[in-house]
C-alpha cells in the first residue's frame, strides 16, 4: 500500500513537470525511472521517455547558456609551455596536463570557429531580412500608385458619364 501511495506521488510529480516545463532534477528522473520500471505499463515508459527527453533538452539548452569564462580559456602559449614540460620530464602527470590543454585548446578554437559562422548567419539574415523588408515596401508604394492611378482614372470616367447624362 504504501509503494502503491508513493507510486501516485511520483506519477503525479512526473505529470507536473511535463505539464509546466519545470526545471527537471536527476532525482526526478531517477524516481521517475523507478515508476516506469514499477508500473511495468506502456503509459509509464512513455511518461519516463518524455521525461528524459525534458531532461536532456534543459541539460543542453544550460551547457549552451554557459559560456566559457575568459579566466579559463587556454593559450596557445600555455599548450606549448606543457609541451616542453612534458618533453623535459616525460612523466604520466606531464603528458596528461599537456594532451588536456591541448584539448580544451582545440574546444575552444572549433568553439570560436562555430561563434563566428553563426554570427555571420545572423549578418546574412539580417541583410536577407533588410532586403526583403525595402522589396515589400517598394511593392506597397507601387501598389498605391496604381491604386491612386486607377481612383484619377474612375474620377475622371464619372465625371464624363454626369456630364454626358446633365
Amino acid at each position: 500500500m504504501k509503494d502503491m501511495r508513493e507510486l501516485l506521488k511520483i506519477e503525479r510529480k512526473m505529470v507536473g513537470l511535463l505539464e509546466t516545463e519545470a526545471e527537471v532534477s536527476r532525482e526526478d528522473l531517477d524516481d521517475a525511472l523507478f515508476y516506469a520500471v514499477s508500473m511495468n505499463r506502456p503509459q509509464a515508459k512513455v511518461k519516463f521517455e518524455k521525461l528524459k527527453r525534458l531532461y536532456e533538452f534543459q541539460q543542453h539548452n544550460l551547457e549552451v547558456r554557459t559560456p566559457i569564462p575568459e579566466a579559463e580559456r587556454v593559450t596557445a602559449a600555455q599548450v606549448e609551455e606543457a609541451r616542453k614540460k612534458a618533453i623535459l620530464n616525460p612523466s604520466a602527470k606531464g603528458r596528461v596536463e599537456y594532451a588536456m590543454l591541448q584539448r580544451a585548446l582545440s574546444y575552444q578554437e572549433d568553439r570560436d570557429a562555430e561563434l563566428a559562422e553563426i554570427k555571420q548567419q545572423d549578418k546574412q539574415e539580417q541583410r536577407e531580412l533588410a532586403k526583403e523588408q525595402r522589396v515589400q515596401s517598394a511593392d506597397q508604394k507601387l501598389t498605391e500608385e496604381l491604386q491612386a492611378a486607377y481612383k484619377q482614372q474612375l474620377e475622371a470616367k464619372n465625371a464624363a458619364f454626369d456630364e454626358v447624362n446633365q
